[in-house]
């Protein structure tokens, strides 16, 4: 039993002096040759990739209704009535995942800036949906809202 284990530690002792030691970083550019880089990415690393394509800070233009908004009664008169309104978009948009800073530029414009514009389609949208908005300018293209008929009222 002790010689059988002895000869167990020569055998290990020698395969162990004769082997060739694996260059690994030579082994994977191999495995590599050929393939496309996006190939080589993990699934987190595209995500990061596309994601800095389209994480940059974007701001729409957001013209307002005067009529509407001349119905609508501040609930604090030292607060206007489109501060209101953009205290409850931004409220809103928060709810739905995206955070929105409005800025008054005219009494009836106003600057929504993203930090992260991966979704402002979906803050364009919101916008074209809100009775308060006539039209929204976003990269140079701007997007008025179309009317209701008559029969959808």
């Amino acid at each position: 039993m002790k010689r059988h284990a002895i000869v167990m530690m020569v055998l290990v002792t020698i395969a162990i002096c004769f082997a060739k030691t694996i260059d690994y970083d030579r082994l994977e550019r191999q495995w590599e040759a050929g393939d496309h880089e996006d190939e080589l990415l993990s699934d987190d690393e595209l995500e990061y990739k596309r994601r800095g394509t389209l994480d940059k800070s974007e701001m729409v233009f957001v013209s307002l209704n005067e009529a509407v908004l001349r119905k609508r009664k501040p609930t604090d008169p030292a607060i206007s009535v489109v501060s209101e309104l953009c205290a409850t978009w931004k409220q809103m948009l928060l709810q739905g995942g995206l955070t929105v800073n409005f800025y008054e530029l005219e009494a009836y414009k106003v600057l929504a800036g993203m930090q992260h514009g991966s979704r402002v389609k979906e803050l364009r949208d919101f916008f074209l949906e809100q009775d308060e908005v006539i039209e929204v300018t976003w990269d140079q293209n701007t997007l008025k809202k179309k009317r209701k008929r008559k029969d959808e009222l």
